[in-house]
């Protein structure tokens, strides 16, 4: 949950550190921590969006940054695609189980949920971790140190900066 997490995002901005928090698909995550749009903690001058929707949100004390803008498949996709350790759960048959009929599928469950919904949240668990691995593969990968692929918004400015760096097709 975004509140057992954030006083530790606070401690690292009081020591100085400008914390970069990842989420795959903004738009839609965004609605179910509602901290985040408090009056007067986004900076919107330097929010940023690339086809109408959010690739980075400016907080006062971190910035949130959408990582489907740079690897744009299914997070469930990436984890098998870059064999993460901890992959995407598929937690259908549970909801099914604890909400019989209460929800047509999985979309509809993450829509109408509690942020608090201990389904949810173990799933919100696992997404952490899998985006995690992937990042850190894309930038194992890539060469990338994180004081740079924290510059990067989408593919194509992570493609800029791998041509500006001397890597091609054949490295990968």
């Amino acid at each position: 949950k975004f509140r057992d997490v954030e006083w530790k995002i606070n401690e690292w901005y009081d020591k100085g550190f400008s914390p970069f928090v990842y989420i795959h698909n903004l738009d839609f995550d965004a609605r179910k921590i509602p901290e985040v749009f408090e009056r007067g903690n986004i900076l919107w001058n330097q929010t940023r969006k690339i086809g109408n929707k959010y690739a980075t949100i400016k907080c006062v004390k971190y910035t949130i940054k959408d990582s489907f803008k740079i690897v744009p498949a299914a997070l469930s996709k990436l984890s098998k695609d870059f064999e993460v350790e901890h992959g995407k759960l598929d937690l259908w048959n549970d909801v099914q189980t604890a909400y019989p009929n209460q929800y047509k599928d999985i979309a509809d469950f993450f829509e109408r949920c509690d942020p608090d919904d201990e389904i949810y949240v173990r799933y919100l668990g696992y997404d952490v971790l899998s985006l995690y691995e992937v990042l850190q593969k894309v930038m194992q990968l890539a060469k990338l140190e994180v004081e740079d692929f924290v510059r990067i918004m989408s593919t194509a400015s992570l493609s800029r900066y791998l041509m500006k760096n001397g890597y091609g097709g054949e490295q990968f």
